[in-house]
């Protein structure tokens, strides 16, 4: 079974600052990921304050496609995720094991 994993991911960048103010205006885009074999190179954390997965960290896979550090993951194969953290390893380590 060598389905690629797909995590679908929300990134705000700051899109301008205003010097008055100093009123920060945030873009948010999705963004999907699709992962092949392997490990994808990601830590996260559950936030506990707002139940979001956030990605702590990236490397290897997941910094070659362009994940970055700071995005929240919201999806797995288009299963929604919020704040489920142990769904989330779950589904990764079942798409590693698929793989070997």
């Amino acid at each position: 079974d060598n389905k690629p994993l797909t995590v679908t991911v929300r990134r705000y960048t700051i899109s301008q600052k205003s010097d008055v103010t100093d009123e920060v205006k945030k873009d948010e885009d999705e963004l999907e990921f699709t992962f092949g074999a392997g490990s994808l190179g990601i830590a996260i954390y559950v936030g506990k304050e707002d139940k979001r997965i956030h990605i702590t960290k990236v490397g290897g896979q997941s910094e070659a496609l362009g994940v970055k550090t700071g995005d929240i993951v919201l999806a797995v194969n288009g299963e929604h995720l919020y704040g489920d953290g142990i769904r989330f390893k779950d589904m990764v380590l079942q798409h590693n094991h698929d793989h070997k």
